[in-house]
């Protein structure tokens, strides 16, 4: 109930620009998890997927510049 109350009392607009920026710090999170696992694992374990590391470094420069675009130009 606690949550509806704050989305209620948050306008619209601002509730939305919030919530796409905070989509943009957790895929750059994620990202750098990523980055993280890849660098300091040594050999991958049997059967699990493994990206090229320009992946995920790619996808926190994308977010970061996505974020920081978006602060720029619509604050």
């Amino acid at each position: 109930m606690r949550c509806c109350t704050v989305a209620l009392t948050v306008p619209l607009e601002g509730l939305a620009k919030l919530t796409s920026q905070g989509t943009l710090v957790v895929f750059a999170i994620i990202n750098l998890a990523l980055i993280r696992i890849e660098l300091s694992e040594a050999e991958p374990l049997q059967g699990v997927f493994v990206c090229a590391i320009w992946v995920p470094i790619a996808g926190v420069s994308a977010s970061v510049s996505l974020l920081l675009l978006d602060i720029a130009l619509f604050s």
